[in-house]
């Protein structure tokens, strides 16, 4: 009643099926449709929706409210991992943009499967840091398959939540691994394979039964879009490469908000202080940290530039939410950029 937040169809058609599941003891295995005809979002939007019914009750407001949980809690965990890994200023500077930037604050007080692609692509995020940071010498196979199934799984729930991202991150995904040598030799190896595929499966498993169930009608309707795509706006590459580009400058805007540079000031007198309070580490391990960070630019320019390329191909409009929770990319890479860490 106050138009703090968006309830629609949409928003009430989503929350009555999550409630249908618990209701009526029914369980779903695919989700809302898309843009192409035949083709359906991962049922785990349902399912989360369900979840929210059951622990907090019917009353539309409370799906928010579950919602805000749990970007809370994938906040918490970024708060953890950036300052374990680029230590406190660089956390509390991304922490505050996050807090404050409109886009990451709006997205909070929105229910739809997208938006659950933004804390599964900031998860995405820093499990790909946590291996950049990782001793690959001294990896233990435990952790080596527990970063492989976070890699894996985290990519997955990004595709179903919101499946057009998830047809350009696997090509992405798989031109890092070809063009990063860390991720090369991290990723292929008995272990990480194995963990890898073990997470994958997991966000795919509702969509497998579907197909299994369905004579694998969406795989044949996928196929079809590769290999006769039906578009219904085509354009012209010049005009193609004209839009990704004005989109792609939308998400670096959305990434660090319209005050970066005041986040920036505020960082230089954190740094500035935190250097002052620590000694200075020891220089060989100080040039291994460097290598770190210079990896963290090198890999995400790779996974950033290849959403970039891959996403040309498609020539009907592109639309933001195509690639919602990129910005959280953005922001890993430009606070590196400009901080060097």
């Amino acid at each position: 009643n106050s138009g703090n937040v968006a309830y629609t169809y949409d928003q009430g058609r989503d929350f009555l099926a999550g409630a249908r599941i618990i209701v009526d003891k029914n369980p779903v295995f695919i989700g809302p449709t898309t843009g192409i005809g035949g083709l359906f979002h991962g049922a785990w939007w349902y399912y989360f929706t369900a979840l929210s019914y059951l622990i907090l009750g019917a009353n539309p407001i409370s799906y928010y409210h579950f919602l805000f949980a749990l970007h809370l809690a994938v906040f918490i965990v970024w708060i953890y991992i950036t300052k374990k890994y680029f230590g406190s200023p660089a956390s509390i500077l991304s922490s505050l943009i996050i807090a404050s930037a409109p886009y990451y604050v709006s997205s909070q007080t929105f229910a739809g499967n997208n938006i659950l692609t933004i804390p599964s692509f900031t998860l995405f995020c820093l499990t790909l840091i946590g291996i950049i940071f990782s001793k690959e010498n001294t990896l233990s196979k435990k952790k080596h398959f527990l970063l492989a199934f976070a890699l894996g799984a985290s990519a997955g729930f990004v595709a179903e939540t919101e499946l057009s991202f998830g047809l350009f991150l696997a090509p992405s995904l798989l031109a890092l691994f070809g063009l990063s040598g860390q991720m090369r030799r991290f990723i292929f190896t008995k272990v990480s394979i194995l963990g890898f595929l073990s997470g994958i499966i997991i966000p795919f498993l509702p969509r497998l039964l579907f197909e299994l169930k369905n004579g694998f009608l969406q795989t044949k309707v996928l196929l079809g879009f590769f290999t006769k795509p039906k578009l219904y706006n085509p354009r012209s590459y010049s005009e193609v490469l004209s839009e990704r580009i004005w989109v792609f400058k939308n998400y670096i805007e959305q990434s660090v908000g319209s005050n970066f540079l005041v986040w920036v000031g505020v960082f230089g007198i954190l740094i500035f202080a935190y250097l002052v309070y620590k000694k200075v580490s020891k220089k060989d391990s100080g040039s291994k940290e460097q290598n770190n960070y210079q990896n963290v630019v090198l890999n995400f320019s790779i996974l950033l530039s290849g959403l970039f390329v891959f996403c040309l191909v498609y020539r009907d409009p592109f639309w933001g939410n195509y690639y919602e929770g990129i910005q959280v990319g953005f922001l890993v890479f430009f606070w590196h950029i400009v901080t060097g860490k």
